[in-house]
């Protein structure tokens, strides 16, 4: 065959890939019911999902990687299921999506829930257990660590999670610093769901906290440790995680980042600062 010129611009099959871990098929259906009702119909899109009914064939780690290898969407998006799109429609995410795209040309992840960068420490957009019609700061939000219950990553921003943690939490928060690391960048955005779940801290959930926070500790880079399943709970955050946050934002923007590196080493000391 004779070579293949690349261009900047690429196709793709469809405009969103839409994908779930499925524990149970009913509420599976009702969420992807919910999402054609919505605007996101098979035309143009399509529904990737991982059986996980008879046991758990693939973790969040390594679903989010083989989601990653094989949407052919445009957008991809991340989504429980059970979460329905209740609220806003295809339009609305589309006119988001733009927004983000306007403002920012290098953003790579996006969700509905997150920490984000300025005094608040939170923005969320959601309907669930906590509360209705939740609406906590400004969008769209920059933010290091986006909730699990919704997000959307853009496929040419060529993301991956890491092979060496297993589990159910933090994969979310990982895409948004491997984004950071590739130079690339995450936010909450305005795009309403129902989420039925008002989020799990279990064991798993600390466990997964430390393990995470340690792997990337190891590599020679402190990272904020904000959670997806404790921004599901929309906890306000502890002084030292704002403290820790503003000193992210300030240091890296102002180029101060040999000072904020040590101010951050200091306060990554504290055994459990996250939940204090």
């Amino acid at each position: 065959m004779p070579p293949t010129a690349i261009t900047p611009d690429a196709s793709y099959d469809y405009a969103y890939s839409i994908c779930t871990l499925v524990t149970d098929l009913e509420q599976y259906d009702a969420c992807r019911c919910s999402f054609e009702q919505a605007g996101f119909t098979t035309a143009d899109c399509e529904f990737l999902y991982v059986d996980n009914t008879a046991g758990n064939s693939y973790d969040g780690f390594d679903g989010i990687n083989a989601f990653l290898d094989s949407a052919r969407g445009r957008f991809i998006i991340f989504v429980h299921q059970d979460v329905r799109a209740d609220f806003d429609n295809r339009q609305v995410l589309d006119a988001c999506l733009a927004e983000l795209n306007s403002q920012d040309p290098l953003w790579a992840i996006c969700g509905n829930a997150g920490r984000s960068l300025d005094r608040l420490n939170l923005a969320v957009r959601i309907t669930d257990p906590h509360g209705a019609n939740r609406r906590v700061g400004r969008f769209p939000a920059r933010t290091y660590g986006l909730d699990e219950n919704f997000f959307v990553v853009r496929r040419s921003a060529n993301l991956a999670v890491n092979k060496v943690l297993k589990g159910f939490h933090f994969y979310a928060t990982e895409l948004c610093f491997v984004a950071d690391m590739l130079g690339q960048t995450a936010y909450v955005i305005d795009f309403h769901v129902r989420h039925l779940s008002p989020g799990n801290q279990d064991e798993s959930y600390y466990a997964m906290r430390d393990a995470w926070r340690a792997f990337r500790n190891g590599k020679q880079r402190a990272y904020p440790a904000m959670s997806t399943s404790d921004i599901s709970v929309f906890s306000a955050g502890t002084l030292r995680a704002r403290l820790l946050t503003q000193i992210l934002q300030r240091g890296f923007r102002f180029r101060h980042r040999r000072l904020a590196r040590a101010l951050v080493r200091l306060l990554s000391r504290r055994r459990a600062w996250t939940d204090r």
